[in-house]
């Protein structure tokens, strides 16, 4: 019986158009680069009515933490965040991001030409796809309220983050982040 109500669901216009258009897509893993600062991920997020962008490589999964100035989320502040990062990191081949305004802009797409480093959003209808970024989002976030719970300073915290990356880096391949890179 299941089957016949599949049919005539699958073959029935009406329904097919009120079918849900934002069906989950699955989450595509994405290959470990071949070295550290090849690709990164870059997402926006609030925490206690602060908008913070997030950047992190995709291989050392090193992450650089930059509040956003109260009214100026746009792409001209995320670019210059990121030309600030990039002045210090290098820049990366691939900067993979969800398809907000920000990302999207005709400016981001012109600094990735000048830069010359490809683009890579995730799906439009299903930003999730990009689970990486989304999970480091919900570490940093964690640790963030944490240290304001305790009054620690942030960026203590965040460095405790990193020296765990680190050694988590160190026990699978014996080198340092630093080592990493040369």
């Amino acid at each position: 019986m299941n089957e016949d109500i599949d049919k005539i669901t699958k073959s029935c216009r009406t329904c097919q158009e009120f079918q849900p258009t934002q069906t989950r897509q699955p989450l595509i893993p994405t290959e470990i680069p071949p070295r550290p600062w090849h690709t990164i991920a870059t997402d926006l997020f609030y925490l206690d009515n602060t908008e913070y962008l997030l950047v992190s490589d995709y291989y050392s999964k090193y992450p650089f933490v930059r509040k956003i100035p109260k009214g100026q989320s746009n792409s001209k502040t995320i670019i210059a965040i990121l030309k600030q990062i990039f002045s210090e990191q290098g820049i990366p081949e691939v900067v993979r991001s969800d398809n907000g305004p920000h990302y999207s802009s005709k400016d981001y797409r012109e600094f990735g030409n000048e830069y010359g480093f490809q683009i890579v959003t995730s799906s439009p209808h299903y930003p999730r796809s990009n689970g990486y970024i989304e999970s480091q989002v919900k570490t940093v976030k964690a640790i963030l309220a944490k240290a304001k719970k305790t009054e620690t300073d942030p960026n203590i915290a965040l460095l405790c983050l990193r020296f765990h990356t680190d050694r988590q880096y160190v026990t699978i391949t014996s080198r340092t982040t630093h080592e990493k890179e040369t």
